[in-house]
């Protein structure tokens, strides 16, 4: 069984892209991803040989090296022809909708990696690092850096946004880790003691 996985942001861009961009619902879409690289790596450590997860990333970067892999690891020999898709069933044109490739190029398209920086907005961008840090870390993905007042206010619109009901204390502490961060340890503890009284 092959696993396919994408970053989760450049995925978002596509679905957005797409006919069904209007059902879209980033919690929703965050917790798909996140059951489907849970289940890619039980499956992986479960099934040792019979599964293998390969990164959308890798197969677009590398097509040839990617699929030598996969066939290694599924014990199938390597054809050339498995680059070649025209002709294929369901085959009609590059891996990409976006106009910067266009839909009917034969090219394996590399624009689709990182499109989301230009795609989604920051503060959905931010949502998607903060809930799956530790996935897309482990999946060797980059994290878009956010500066100090970023971080806050898109720590506060996530917070807003799904309407947490410890929400308040909970933007308290992370204020107060990123600001001791930042070494305003005074400013942390007026914050802490007026949050107190």
């Amino acid at each position: 069984m092959i696993h396919l996985i994408r970053d989760p942001r450049d995925n978002a861009a596509s679905v957005l892209s797409a006919r069904m961009g209007r059902y879209y619902q980033p919690l929703n879409h965050i917790d798909t991803w996140r059951e489907s690289y849970e289940l890619a790596h039980h499956n992986e450590h479960s099934y040792p040989g019979q599964y293998i997860t390969v990164r959308y990333e890798d197969l677009v970067t590398y097509p040839e090296e990617t699929i030598r892999q996969v066939c290694e690891i599924i014990n199938l020999p390597f054809n050339r022809g498995m680059l070649d898709m025209s002709g294929h069933l369901g085959w009609k044109g590059s891996n990409s909708f976006f106009d910067d490739i266009g839909y009917q190029s034969t090219d394996i398209a590399l624009t689709g990696i990182g499109r989301y920086q230009k795609h989604l907005d920051k503060h959905v961008i931010f949502l998607y690092q903060h809930l799956l840090e530790k996935e897309l870390l482990e999946s060797h993905y980059a994290l878009q850096s956010f500066n100090a007042i970023e971080y806050t206010a898109y720590l506060a619109h996530y917070y807003t946004t799904i309407n947490l009901a410890r929400s308040k204390r909970t933007l308290l502490r992370q204020t107060v880790k990123l600001l001791r961060i930042i070494r305003l340890d005074n400013l942390a503890r007026k914050l802490l003691h007026h949050s107190h009284n």
